[in-house]
């Protein structure tokens, strides 16, 4: 930073401190500076409690409780100079501890301060916070909006004159998950017998924070989609599994509901069947592994020279799939008119996949009783 001299067309350098230089103090001194003027931290904040221990079964204390214009709850936390290796661990958990955090809760904390800090005394300390915060939300362009709007609304913001190493990896990662959470550098400047104050967000870089934002939703969109296919899958299996049970010749008794698309057993020689599901089909997979890609292709051709004898048990097309660069070659029977998509049809795939398995495996068993490698 520097100071111009307009008259003398002069720049002279301003000299950077360390806070702890000068004596100032977190609590004392940058906690009150924030608290003047939140928005040096580069939005508009509401300030609604200071030193905030209000939590459940603990004496830990947050620095500052703000709103946003969207009526998050934003927690603050200030560090002078180093922030220090374990400020993103508390800040997590005074977040935790603020998402339970009801409407009524939220007015009756801004009242208190008001009632400590507010030097305009008031005879309903309440209905000055409900005030307050309805002149502070006023200005935002969202409708209808909730304080603390659910459990994963809350925001972070962390100030620091330095951030450590484990602090930036900390919170680039957190903000894979959908964290909001930001790194603020605070430092400070004299000049004669001036001070001088500035910040800068340094995590995520402004320029790209809503790109990072838009990357980070759409890794928690392919999450939650993943997790969404693994939970039905485990669904489908375990009534599948269940349904094989009245099968006199299961092939999957014993077996243990998957969050992957397929369930296998082995019949010998190195041929497996797999019953295998998708969004919109189902399908027979007969898997053949010798112990070399040579032993692979003389097991498939063995049963390839039985063709038309084994589709001459499906009313469904046979694909065969050899596959001389790979170890694996198959057999593939596929059904596109059912799939796990929709519940509805779960009746008719288990009846595909029991059946056409079954067929599958006694066909194939009593060709591979008689082929010798």
């Amino acid at each position: 930073m520097y100071h111009l001299n307009i008259a003398n067309k002069q720049m002279t350098n301003i000299d950077k401190i360390q806070f702890s230089e000068v004596g100032f103090r977190e609590r004392q001194d940058l906690q009150e500076w924030i608290v003047s003027n939140p928005e040096c931290l580069g939005e508009p904040l509401l300030i609604i409690q200071k030193e905030f221990n209000g939590f459940d079964n603990t004496s830990e204390r947050l620095d500052l409780l703000a709103l946003d214009k969207s009526g998050n709850l934003v927690i603050i936390e200030n560090k002078t100079d180093s922030s220090g290796k374990d400020v993103v661990w508390q800040s997590v958990k005074y977040a935790s501890y603020c998402s339970r955090l009801t409407d009524e809760k939220i007015i009756n904390i801004f009242a208190d301060y008001l009632r400590k800090y507010d030097s305009q005394n008031s005879d309903d300390y309440i209905a000055s916070a409900k005030q307050k915060i309805n002149e502070f939300l006023s200005d935002s362009t969202e409708d209808d909006i909730g304080l603390n709007p659910n459990e994963t609304s809350q925001r972070i913001i962390l100030v620091a004159a330095e951030f450590r190493q484990e602090v930036t990896s900390a919170v680039l990662w957190l903000m894979n998950f959908g964290i909001n959470i930001r790194c603020i550098k605070c430092q400070l400047f004299k000049f004669n017998n001036d001070f001088f104050f500035d910040t800068q967000q340094i995590i995520p870089v402004p320029e790209v924070e809503s790109f990072m934002i838009d990357i980070a939703e759409k890794k928690q969109e392919d999450i939650q989609i993943k997790n969404n296919k693994q939970s039905v899958l485990i669904s489908f299996w375990s009534q599948f599994i269940n349904a094989t049970l009245s099968n006199a010749e299961n092939l999957y008794a014993n077996r243990t509901p998957s969050k992957d698309n397929w369930l296998g057993t082995k019949l010998g020689n190195g041929v497996g069947i797999s019953v295998v599901i998708t969004k919109e089909s189902v399908k027979i997979r007969v898997e053949i592994k010798g112990n070399n890609k040579e032993d692979t292709l003389k097991i498939f051709d063995y049963l390839y020279q039985h063709k038309e004898e084994i589709e001459s048990k499906f009313q469904y097309p046979v694909n065969w799939e050899r596959c001389p660069e790979t170890v694996y070659s198959f057999i593939i029977i596929t059904n596109k008119a059912i799939g796990y998509s929709d519940k509805s049809e779960w009746r008719g795939a288990n009846e595909f996949l029991i059946e056409e398995s079954y067929k599958m495996q006694k066909i194939l068993k009593s060709l591979l009783d008689k082929f010798v490698l």
